[in-house]
């Protein structure tokens, strides 16, 4: 883990020159209201000419007994004294979001415009830019690199139906009528759907806990039904067991829910020897044909966050993949919270989001000295890190291109 949101905020905040803006008329001096309760829309100190201190419409109001509000002058007008109250647009960001007697307040130049104690950006504005470069570097640099392992991945046993009254769900559950299982639906198409890890009529995973041919099968969430259709009419087999015995689909398992791409993918046999999957996109009557033994293809199944192994193993056999993977870096929200990026990137990382801000800001000279160093540290980076995921193989992003192909780029898995 990298360094922590507070710390990156605050070197962030030197890079765009931010930490203290001009506090006016001076960097000591303070105000103290003295007009009415619960005032929303002006503050007076009737000892001062506001005037003649030199603050102008436009300069900013920070309520330090309100815990930090923050109100733009509007106007400057006279009361018990001349030019002893200021008019203000809303006022945001404090407890109460009031002037109230005795309130201790600064004034800051009209360049800092927002942010607590006077500063350009609020913290939550920082903390937008520090995600946003996040992202970037994960973009240009790969992200996070993580490893995911699946065990024992279930077969998933294609079971025709028909009578099909409305439309079951994938992810739901299904229950049968006649004894009370249930499974999860994988997929659904019109004649057939897809189920893995069958249970008893307590919720107890049961490999025997089967349908039957002709059972009414109902959907939990979605409450369409259909009707078992086995090819059997004899009724001998049940129907679970002869959708793997003739025409079972292949081995499926949900892919990392932060997974940005991919760079490797491997079988792990029964002796738990790694041997390296191969790129290739499953057609769709690959699936319809029995297909047993060991692995040799991993793909993602057409609109599924799903990745797939072909052939595989029997029902009893084992199917174990070990995914090696980028990941996004996880956005960051709390003062505590740690980048997941490596401290090689932090320099780069508080550039980036320096040079967000700059832009924000429209200010081309920030922009101009932040882009020479910003492009330096890019170069060094890429020059002095470890490169060990790629130099014998390519990343290779999980999208799917024209050619078919899931995988882009040509890299081979070892």
């Amino acid at each position: 883990m990298g360094a922590n949101l507070v710390t990156l905020r605050k070197f962030v905040r030197q890079e765009i020159d931010d930490p203290a803006p001009l506090r006016k008329p001076g960097p000591t001096i303070s105000f103290q209201h003295d007009g009415g309760f619960n005032q929303t829309t002006s503050f007076q100190d009737s000892s001062e000419n506001f005037v003649a201190l030199g603050i102008v419409v436009g300069d900013v109001i920070f309520n330090l007994t309100d815990g930090g509000s923050l109100a733009t002058i509007r106007a400057i007008t006279s009361n018990i004294g001349t030019n002893d109250v200021l008019e203000v647009d809303s006022i945001d960001g404090g407890n109460q979001n009031e002037y109230n007697p005795n309130d201790i307040c600064y004034l800051y130049d009209r360049h800092a415009q927002k942010g607590l104690d006077g500063t350009r950006f609020i913290n939550s504005e920082i903390l937008d830019a520090i995600n946003q470069a996040q992202k970037q570097v994960a973009r240009k640099f790969g992200g996070v690199q993580k490893t995911d392992y699946h065990q024992d991945i279930k077969v998933q046993t294609k079971i025709p139906i028909d009578n099909v009254v409305s439309t079951l769900l994938v992810e739901e559950t299904v229950t049968g009528a006649n004894n009370g299982y249930t499974a999860v639906l994988e997929y659904v198409a019109e004649d057939f759907f897809v189920v893995e890890d069958f249970r008893d009529a307590t919720g107890t995973l049961d490999d025997a806990a089967l349908f039957e041919d002709n059972e009414v099968i109902t959907g939990n969430t979605s409450g369409a039904t259909c009707q078992i259709n086995s090819p059997d009419t004899s009724g001998a087999v049940p129907p679970a067991l002869q959708g793997y015995s003739v025409n079972n689909f292949n081995v499926g398992q949900n892919l990392p829910t932060d997974l940005k791409s991919l760079i490797a993918a491997y079988y792990l046999d029964p002796s738990n020897q790694r041997y390296g999957l191969g790129k290739q996109y499953i057609e769709e009557h690959f699936r319809y044909p029995r297909s047993t033994g060991e692995p040799i293809t991993a793909a993602p199944w057409q609109d599924s966050n799903r990745i797939w192994l072909w052939p595989n193993r029997s029902p009893g056999g084992v199917n174990n993949i070990h995914l090696l993977y980028w990941s996004w870096p996880a956005d960051l929200a709390a003062d505590t919270d740690e980048t997941d990026l490596d401290i090689l990137y932090e320099r780069l990382l508080i550039l980036l989001s320096a040079r967000i801000l700059a832009g924000q800001m429209r200010d081309e000279e920030m922009i101009s000295r932040i882009v020479p160093e910003l492009q330096e540290e890019q170069f060094d980076v890429m020059t002095t890190r470890d490169d060990e995921p790629r130099h014998f193989r390519q990343e290779i992003p999980w999208d799917l291109y024209e050619d078919g192909d899931y995988f882009s780029g040509r890299g081979r898995y070892i």
